[in-house]
């Protein structure tokens, strides 16, 4: 008896060793988790204020500039630019480049409007609404074409073309793809759009070109 009674003593720790270690493996997965979760709930609170700010005009404006002014600063010497430059007929460009000759002064803009953009696909407006958001968002692109061309391409101080800064390259793509009328309207107007890729290919040529002055 004394010796069955050893045994089923050994058993038992055994097993509420065995258990206790689960137990604890357990518990540091759910504490692996639990962070993960957090993360997690970091990551939508982050996506959730993105979206706030794209959604508000001031806030995404003053986004599109300071991906301009990353891209710019990053890419051209400090004298081959300005930002918040004012022309003399009294326009301020969100940022004018600074070229050799013959393109000379570029002036770029970055106020994209992309309010119609976000609605034309919004999973909670209806197809009729979204037709109305891309109806809408193709003459909000048209206009702003015109008033770049009209504000920041003056004879005998800029170049005869401006930049339209597109801040994602989805509308880059989505301009591109579907609607080529606005292409051709801002190849008329002289109005480059450019997304932040194609920006930098554009910013390491004129560097290029400026090392070479």
């Amino acid at each position: 008896m004394e010796a069955i009674t050893g045994k089923v003593q050994e058993r038992l720790d055994e097993g509420f060793k065995k258990t206790n270690q689960t137990f604890i493996s357990v518990m540091e997965r759910l504490a692996t988790i639990d962070e993960a979760q957090k993360k997690i709930d970091g990551l939508t609170t982050n996506m959730v204020s993105l979206q706030e700010l794209l959604g508000d005009k001031r806030s995404r404006g003053a986004f599109g500039e300071l991906q301009l002014e990353g891209l710019i600063k990053n890419i051209l010497p400090p004298d081959s630019y300005s930002f918040q430059h004012t022309f003399s007929k009294g326009v301020r460009a969100d940022c004018v480049l600074f070229l050799p000759d013959p393109t000379g002064t570029v002036a770029v803009d970055s106020k994209f409007p992309m309010e119609n953009y976000q609605k034309m696909f919004d999973v909670k407006l209806t197809d009729i609404d979204k037709a109305k958001a891309q109806k809408q968002f193709k003459l909000d692109v048209k206009k702003h074409i015109n008033d770049i061309a009209s504000k920041y391409i003056i004879t005998d101080e800029t170049s005869d073309g401006a930049v339209m800064f597109l801040p994602a390259e989805a509308v880059f793509a989505e301009i591109h793809a579907y609607h080529p009328e606005l292409i051709q309207e801002a190849m008329a107007k002289k109005v480059w759009l450019v997304s932040p890729t194609t920006l930098m290919a554009v910013l390491n040529t004129a560097r290029a070109v400026l090392k070479g002055c």
